[in-house]
């Protein structure tokens, strides 16, 4: 398939904006978080990286990066190679060093602003799942730098540092939908992923909860989480609505 070109490119400086990196995770890119955790996880372990790189890819967090390329990442685009297990740990390996090096790079050296991070958005916007998410930029290619700086401590992505395509159709990923059952404790991970970006980090659990916070704190979005929670239900294995499930 050709690769598909953008209408044109807007460069962050002429939008103006710095971009809430949590507006881009969520709904739609829970592997923003879960490449977040696994920088953190090495900044946390990196003498364990050094020394016994075999240990640190059982840490909990390295298990779950490894739960979104398989998932996420090898079922998309290499479906070929998806029980091919001796194959994914040696291609998961190689990821776990080159997404290493590029944090080492960034943290030492900088972010690179003469290689923008691409967004996207488009004069139509098609979801996946039958979510229906009302959003001015979506994430793309880049995420693993967008999860370095978010490990740095950057909340907003810098008007320097991105650029936008804008396309005919865009047809964002909901790679939320891949991954986040398949991950433990998936649906209370879920809970807390809906209510940092809609609840403002309430800790709140449940799809009861999220609706009733947002029916009266954010009403404008009522449409757009109960589409979400909707579409996400039949990701969870036996999700049913009981205070706690996901279902509707």
């Amino acid at each position: 398939m050709p690769k598909r070109r953008p209408l044109h490119i807007l460069e962050g400086r002429e939008i103006g904006e710095d971009i809430r990196i949590l507006s881009l995770a969520c709904p739609l890119r829970y592997d923003l978080l879960v490449r977040r955790d696994f920088y953190t996880c090495y900044c946390n372990h990196a003498d364990l990286f050094a020394s016994d790189f075999e240990s640190f890819l059982q840490r909990p967090a390295v298990e779950d990066y490894y739960t979104f390329f398989r998932n996420a990442r090898v079922q998309r685009y290499r479906p070929e190679l998806y029980n091919a297990h001796d194959r994914l740990r040696e291609m998961f390996g190689d990821l776990v060093r080159r997404s290493v090096a590029l944090y080492r790079s960034i943290s030492t050296e900088g972010f690179d602003a003469s290689r923008p991070i691409p967004l996207q958005t488009g004069r139509v916007v098609r979801h996946e799942h039958d979510v229906a998410v009302d959003a001015r930029y979506y994430a793309g290619d880049g995420c693993h730098r967008i999860a370095c700086l978010w490990t740095l401590g950057f909340e907003r992505l810098p008007k320097e540092y991105y650029q936008v395509k804008v396309y005919r159709v865009c047809r964002p990923l909901d790679v939320t939908a891949q991954l986040i059952g398949r991950l433990p404790n998936g649906l209370e991970r879920y809970w807390r992923y809906l209510a940092a970006y809609y609840c403002d980090g309430e800790d709140l659990h449940g799809a009861s909860a999220i609706r009733e916070y947002v029916m009266g704190h954010n009403p404008s979005k009522m449409a757009e989480v109960q589409s979400v929670i909707e579409a996400h239900a039949k990701f969870f294995q036996g999700g049913r609505e009981n205070g706690d499930g996901c279902a509707s």
